[in-house]
């Protein structure tokens, strides 16, 4: 299957402004991975190929990135159709941009 089939969508978090919490739609988990994975497993090149760089944010951080300067999560489908947002074992989360074309 080709893995930018398998990164389905992206999903800009809602955040709230007390606490940073951010909900995410039902059905989609969180899969605890190395920072070599996006790499290692194809994702990066995929989504370089059509226009995107990807970058691990802290949390304290990501409801800036993703409500004020244009960052999306990454989620990514597996082959048994389970949706995850990819998170290190440091609490950083995947997110991804489009790049300008100049």
């Amino acid at each position: 299957m080709n893995i930018i089939r398998r990164v389905l969508r992206s999903i800009r978090g809602i955040s709230t402004p007390i606490g940073g919490v951010s909900w995410e739609p039902e059905g989609i988990e969180e899969k605890f991975v190395d920072l070599n994975y996006p790499t290692d497993s194809g994702i990066e090149e995929e989504l370089k190929n059509v226009g995107y760089k990807l970058a691990w944010s802290a949390e304290k951080k990501l409801s800036r990135r993703i409500d004020l300067e244009g960052w999306e999560k990454v989620v990514w489908q597996d082959q048994a159709g389970k949706q995850f947002i990819l998170k290190s074992s440091d609490g950083l989360t995947l997110i991804m941009k489009q790049q300008l074309v100049h």
